[in-house]
């Protein structure tokens, strides 16, 4: 049952008893209302904080003040509650003010005006909350264009930078294998691998957040995938914290990045580890909830149905509403200098959104927060795949490839890799080049090693005209480039054979052999 909570700031006895009866006759017609009375404004603006009423009626001329003082207004601008003002001796000039500091209505006391009330109230609220969806909604709006615009720019430097990380983890790992275990030079080669390493995962961290990262989604049961995580969180959150894990009663099965959704959770109990220092509760909750097209859309998530729900609520510290509203946005931190990049819960942001799911964070200062995560609901229940790793075969051929890359660098690193590895190169600047280069040298290519994205012809486009010529010719496209410009060129909706940059030297022998060794393409 829906209750209107409704607080009336009002001193004169005789006026509050006729605005209480007009609610009482409103709630014989199948409204309920809950009306708390205050007598002065100081006693208003506290039970307004404490009680957090639906709608105000205040008096305009109070004991200790004017009654307009009761219209409270966010960090936004935007006014908190519908106040709807009264006056004895009120005129225009008076309701104009009213309006413009905030006002949903303006009232000229009268014994029919007042028993009138439940009705005047009825239509602020309406008229409030019409005006409070409307500023939501353009909220989202300028939030999604800003989330939007420095995903592009993420997408934008991937590629490049993609590159030339491909040249430096490709020939220190070169150089690792040439000089060996027991080498002197080997402490020296390691940190330029695991800082080359390091910078790919931020690059991977950026395109989530930008929701530009291929995702690698399987069927996965939520609870399992929360457990495997929860024997992580045990050795990172430390022994002052209790973890209490409410798992719901049945299998849940969603459509996941399992990896990607293991970095939500520990980022997740990482904020939680920090926001307790001196302990406190960490409780995990799954459970399976229905959303009609109102509440879907209240969540931003795009159709109505059966969504898997995670909660992860803390005892800590809590946050404060100007903050929660930031809390997503890239670089945002309340972390001090040097313990925080601000990148961590807008990754976590991209990558919900880009399984099709919302979180949300509820918080109060000095309360504590929960965050709460939807992701779809798969109907299949079937068994899981179990993966299983691939038998070990030789990395090395004879064969020859044809190689169409437009970065000097790149391209230099990965004929070095192959030629070493026994195969015959055929380097190509571009998909011009290629073209160029399979009419002279076609009969003898057994493989096509592309780049998707170059000047003049791209990849695909190059292939295309080759097929024409040799239709069963083998393809592997490599890229640097994130998945909405992969998907735009049609190399994963036409199935080809596909490997992201950087690569390692192990990674593409490995991949040129097991695309060699295929019966199809």
């Amino acid at each position: 049952m829906n209750v209107t909570r409704v607080l009336v700031v009002e001193d004169e006895d005789d006026h509050f008893e006729l605005i209480k009866r007009g609610f009482e006759r409103q709630a014989a017609s199948g409204k309920t209302y809950q009306l708390e009375r205050a007598r002065t404004l100081a006693e208003g603006l506290e039970k307004v904080q404490e009680q957090k009423p639906d709608l105000v009626i205040s008096d305009w001329k109070l004991p200790d003040g004017d009654g307009i003082a009761m219209i409270s207004r966010g960090e936004d601008g935007a006014v908190r509650y519908p106040v709807v003002i009264m006056t004895s001796f009120g005129n225009e000039a008076w309701a104009v003010e009213a309006m413009r500091l905030g006002a949903s209505d303006y009232v000229v006391k009268s014994p029919d005006m007042m028993a009138e009330m439940a009705r005047i109230s009825e239509r602020a609220i309406r008229e409030w909350n019409g005006i409070a969806d409307r500023k939501r909604l353009e909220a989202q709006l300028r939030q999604s264009q800003k989330m939007e615009a420095v995903g592009h720019l993420a997408g934008g430097i991937a590629h490049d930078f993609n590159n030339i990380l491909t040249a430096i983890m490709g020939y220190a790992d070169l150089l690792a294998e040439m000089v060996g275990e027991k080498s002197d030079l080997k402490p020296l080669i390691d940190p330029i691998l695991s800082s080359a390493e390091r910078a790919a995962d931020l690059t991977r961290q950026i395109l989530a957040f930008s929701r530009k990262q291929r995702l690698s989604p399987k069927k996965t049961e939520l609870n399992s995938l929360i457990d495997c995580v929860h024997k992580l969180m045990l050795r990172l959150i430390g022994e002052d914290i209790n973890i209490k894990i409410n798992y719901s009663a049945r299998n849940i099965f969603v459509m996941v990045d399992t990896g990607q959704i293991e970095q939500v959770l520990m980022n997740l109990c990482t904020n939680a580890r920090d926001a307790m220092p001196q302990g406190g509760t960490l409780s995990i909750g799954t459970s399976v909830v229905e959303l009609d097209e109102h509440d879907a859309g209240l969540h931003e998530l795009e159709k109505p149905g059966a969504y898997a729900l995670i909660s992860l609520s803390d005892t800590g510290k809590g946050i404060d509403e100007e903050t929660r509203q930031m809390i997503f946005e890239p670089f945002f931190t309340t972390k001090v200098v040097g313990k925080g990049t601000g990148l961590g819960l807008s990754i976590v942001y991209g990558i919900i959104k880009q399984h099709k799911g919302q979180i949300t964070v509820y918080s109060e200062s000095g309360i504590g927060t929960t965050f709460k995560i939807y992701l779809p609901l798969t109907s299949e229940e079937g068994q899981i795949p179990v993966e299983r790793k691939a038998a070990a075969s030789v990395l090395k051929g004879t064969e020859t490839i044809l190689l169409a890359e437009d970065n000097l660098e790149a391209r230099k690193l990965l004929t070095l890799v192959l030629e070493e590895s026994g195969y015959r190169v055929i380097a190509a600047v571009d998909g011009d080049d290629a073209i160029r280069k399979f009419s002279e040298f076609g009969d003898d290519i057994d493989l096509l090693l592309f780049d998707v994205v170059m000047p003049g012809k791209s990849g695909k486009e190059a292939c295309n005209s080759i097929r024409r010529i040799r239709p069963a010719v083998k393809v592997l496209f490599m890229s640097g480039y994130t998945a909405d410009i992969i998907i735009d060129k049609g190399i994963v909706q036409d199935n080809f054979n596909f490997i992201a940059k950087p690569v390692s030297p192990r990674e593409l022998r490995r991949k040129v052999r097991e695309v060699l060794n295929s019966v199809n393409t």
